[in-house]
């Protein structure tokens, strides 16, 4: 049997003993596995009082997160969009951007996704704020309003202002 000490509103103590402790189930549909973690991902809704995407905060197991950095995953929901913005800011990098020789890629910036497993993106802000992405080739963009936006959606970007 397990027994929790619990502090009530008016400052007493209580405790509290039950058969078994509850477990938090996973949230993707058809799931029954225990929470391993929330999602860091971002909702298609904007915080009227930041201006930036609400966060979405699914429970999700560890056989459904998706791993985008050290303690981040992502939920499948927000990896598929995370993944859409991330192919069409590569899109617009190679096609909009200049070709740069992949030494003159900045050590200094936001990196998306952490782990380098194949091509990333690095934005840098100084001296001139530019969107790069790094595959087998490198390309830059200079950021405006519009890739901006577009970056505020990817989890982990929301550091840029």
């Amino acid at each position: 049997m397990k027994c929790e000490r619990v502090t009530l509103a008016d400052g007493q103590v209580a405790i509290v003993c039950s058969r078994k402790a509850r477990v938090s189930r996973c949230k993707v549909p058809g799931c029954t596995r225990a929470v391993a973690s929330l999602c860091d991902g971002h909702t298609e809704a904007t915080n009227p009082d930041t201006a930036k995407p609400d966060g979405c905060d699914l429970p999700i197991c560890a056989h459904h997160a998706v791993p985008i950095g050290q303690d981040a995953h992502l939920c499948p929901r927000c990896a598929a969009r995370a993944r859409e913005v991330f192919e069409d800011l590569r899109r617009r990098c190679v096609e909009l951007g200049e070709p740069i020789p992949r030494r003159l890629v900045p050590l200094q910036g936001e990196v998306w996704p952490e782990v380098h497993r194949g091509a990333y993106l690095v934005v840098s802000e100084r001296p001139v704020p530019f969107l790069w992405f790094v595959g087998g080739t490198a390309h830059r963009l200079r950021i405006d309003a519009e890739i901006r936006w577009e970056l505020e959606k990817l989890p982990g970007i929301l550091a840029l202002s």
